[in-house]
């Protein structure tokens, strides 16, 4: 329980900032892929 409680705050930040990445990289008209998601469909 310990250890979630300190990965939460790294994990709410680390969805912020792909985020942001991404809105910024789409506003420019390019592609962008989260680092980290799992490709299911192609």
């Amino acid at each position: 329980m310990l250890i979630g409680l300190v990965l939460l705050p790294l994990v709410y930040i680390a969805r912020l900032i792909f985020s942001i990445l991404a809105f910024v990289k789409t506003k420019d008209g390019v592609s962008y892929r989260y680092p980290v998601a799992i490709r299911l469909i192609k």
